[in-house]
């Protein structure tokens, strides 16, 4: 019985996978294949394994936008010379580069307003 309640969508994507905290190094990447997503899941493909309950962080571009999501290893199996990996998707922040541009520039006018208050205070 399919236990899905969202539509898995077809892709064919190169992906950079991050195992975040695996080591006390910080953060180990892996290239993977991502070969289907939903708003809650992901498949991929790994040269690899991947242990359970690891936290991920995906980096992709979907609809040419930049997108980072952030999930837990579900599942990992080997099916020939690869692994399959499931995921649990946890919070995704879709168009980073215009997110990026967002950031830049409220820093900026920070930036700007904080002279401005330090020569106002001058005169």
């Amino acid at each position: 019985m399919e236990r899905r309640t969202e539509k898995r969508v077809a892709a064919n994507q190169p992906v950079e996978l991050k195992l975040l905290g695996e080591t006390p190094a910080g953060t180990r990447r892996i290239q993977a294949s991502m070969t289907n997503f939903s708003g809650r899941g992901m498949q991929l493909y790994t040269d690899e394994p991947v242990a359970l309950d690891t936290a991920v962080e995906v980096d992709l571009r979907l609809d040419g936008r930049d997108a980072m999501v952030l999930g837990e290893v579900k599942y990992c199996a080997r099916e020939g010379d690869r692994f399959s990996v499931g995921l649990h998707l946890e919070h995704s922040l879709l168009d980073l580069t215009s997110l990026g541009r967002l950031v830049h520039q409220l820093l900026s006018e920070d930036r700007r307003a904080a002279r401005e208050r330090v020569t106002a205070g001058r005169t």
